[in-house]
C-alpha cells in the first residue's frame, strides 16, 4: 500500500491468491485513505489500487477469456501511462 499511497497518479495491480483476501485488503486500503476494488472483466476500474484475484480465473468455465480481459485491461492501463507497478501478494503461493 505504501508504494501506491505515495505516487501522485495512476494504478497499481495487486495479484492475490484467493478471493477470501478481497474484502480485507478492500477494507484495509480504504482505512487508510487509498482508493481500492477489485478487477472485474468488462467493468471499468479505475482505482487507485486494483485487485486481481488469481484463483477467479481457475474457477471460471472460460479461463482464457477472463486471462484475455485482464491482459488487455493492464494494457491500456500501461498505454495510458497509468499502470505504475504489479505486486503479487502471497507470492510464496505463486509455486502452488
Amino acid at each position: 500500500m505504501l508504494s501506491a499511497a505515495i505516487e501522485e497518479s495512476g494504478s497499481t495491480i495487486v495479484v492475490i491468491p484467493f478471493i477470501s483476501l478481497v474484502a480485507d485488503l478492500i477494507r484495509r486500503c480504504h482505512e487508510h485513505g487509498l482508493d481500492a476494488a477489485q478487477w472485474q472483466p468488462n467493468q471499468p476500474c479505475n482505482s487507485k489500487i486494483i485487485l486481481v484475484v488469481a484463483d477467479t480465473a481457475l474457477a471460471l468455465p472460460a479461463q482464457t477469456d477472463w486471462y484475455l480481459s485482464f491482459l488487455q485491461f493492464a494494457s491500456a492501463l500501461h498505454s495510458m501511462g497509468q499502470l505504475k507497478r504489479v505486486f503479487f501478494d502471497e507470492c510464496h503461493t505463486i509455486v502452488t
